[in-house]
């Protein structure tokens, strides 16, 4: 990599000992009042004591929270850079469809002390204005990363709504990955398509560029969400960007602390346990596994 400041501040993010890192992302006020951030000063002190390496927070949390995220604070910081009606698309303040906006820039987040940023990038919309735009804005950012040594995070993902392709279909999310590698993402943070083998090829379609898996909603209970961190390690990513499956946990800073530890390797599945009839089986994808 040779941009110095992208160099220093991908450091930050992932361990040095295990390429990989854990991240905690709080950034759902963005689509509304959401349950389990209701007090994301609280979180960030739990994820930075869990041993979690990085937070997502919107611009304006990073500025309220910035106390929590002083010097004292082990977390890197993550500033999303757009806003989408994706996820308004049923519920009490519906949108019509999703659009995609950016509400801050690389160098608002340069002034809030962020070592990375994030935007998503949907494709496959009924309309392909839509697609053309939201990727234009991410490739946008990419560029303006470049220039400012700030690392950007791209979320591909495809668009929800009615006729549009099966969001987690493993050919689809391997192709909006190398789309995202493509334009310029320094990191990629994308579904879950079920199973580590065909993460696999998720992971070989970023050409070498970390990727890190979406929690998405709590599905299950916190040994299901620790299974899956075990699952992305077997599968050769980098680590994971979680956050409702995270804070809809009745024990939120346990698990942070586990899924850290995963991730890391100071434990594995044998350690916990409910998975320890699920031996983690390390892939050849990730040079950086124990």
């Amino acid at each position: 990599m040779s941009n110095c400041g992208v160099s220093v501040r991908m450091g930050r993010l992932f361990s040095k000992g295990s390429g990989r890192c854990s991240v905690l992302a709080v950034d759902h006020g963005l689509s509304g009042a959401m349950t389990g951030i209701e007090d994301i000063r609280a979180r960030i002190d739990e994820a930075s004591a869990s041993g979690m390496d990085g937070v997502v927070l919107s611009p304006g949390m990073a500025r309220k929270c910035a106390s929590n995220l002083s010097n004292s604070c082990s977390l890197g910081i993550i500033v999303r850079l757009d806003q989408t009606t994706m996820w308004r698309l049923e519920g009490h303040m519906p949108s019509n469809y999703g659009k995609t906006f950016a509400i801050s820039t690389v160098e608002d987040a340069l002034r809030l002390g962020a070592d990375a940023v994030i935007c998503y990038m949907f494709t496959c919309h009924n309309d392909p204005a839509l697609e053309a735009e939201s990727v234009q804005i991410a490739a946008e950012i990419c560029e303006r990363g470049r220039q400012w040594g700030m690392p950007v995070m791209v979320e591909p993902m495809v668009a929800r709504g009615p006729g549009t392709a099966n969001p987690f279909d493993p050919d689809v999310v391997a192709s909006n990955t190398r789309i995202a590698v493509e334009i310029g993402a320094d990191i990629v943070k994308t579904d879950w398509v079920g199973n580590a083998e065909d993460f696999t090829r998720v992971v070989k379609s970023a050409h070498g560029t970390p990727v890190l898996l979406a929690g998405g909603p709590r599905t299950g209970n916190d040994e299901d969400v620790l299974h899956t961190v075990s699952e992305i390690i077997r599968s050769g990513a980098q680590g994971v960007v979680f956050g409702r499956s995270v804070t809809g946990s009745q024990n939120a800073a346990q698990l942070m602390a586990d899924i850290s530890s995963l991730i890391h390797g100071r434990q594995t599945n044998e350690d916990i346990p409910a998975l320890q009839d699920k031996p983690i089986i390390y892939s050849e994808a990730n040079p950086h596994s124990p």
